[in-house]
């Protein structure tokens, strides 16, 4: 199978779900500090559906704010301002390198579906238009 035909088949898998049940557990006195769920879901909805990685990178954000809202005294310090950092930057601030990188080969790939007829102008602009609004 081709990579455009990969791509085309690809888009209909949808998205990656991660769910996760989680205790925060003090290992001395073996006392439960706190228990949640965290569920990350994937972009999706696109011909470039999102990853597990996607899902699992949301589970993980939701993990650092519970324990900073609900136990910031188990956080130190120095690890808390990078947490806050890496939270802020995936409120929308500048994107790492790495997430513009593939952004760029989305859109290479996105125009090479285009180029190769499999799918309109249209479906191009409006697919184009979705993956640079995520930046």
């Amino acid at each position: 199978m081709g990579s455009a035909a990969r791509l085309l088949f690809g888009a209909l898998a949808g998205q990656a779900k991660v769910t996760v049940d989680a205790e925060l557990v003090d290992i001395k006195t073996s006392t439960v500090l706190g228990a949640f769920r965290a569920e990350g879901k994937s972009s999706g909805g696109s011909t470039f559906a999102g990853t597990t990685e996607q899902a699992l990178e949301r589970v993980a954000e939701q993990i650092v704010a519970f324990l900073i809202k609900s136990r910031p005294e188990i956080v130190r310090k120095s690890s808390h301002t990078r947490i806050e950092e890496k939270s802020k930057s995936s409120e929308g601030k500048k994107q790492p390198e790495h997430i513009e990188s593939k952004t760029a080969e989305r859109l290479k790939k996105l125009k090479t579906l285009y180029e190769e007829g499999l799918i309109t102008e249209k479906e191009y602009q409006e697919k184009r238009a979705e993956i640079l609004e995520e930046l």
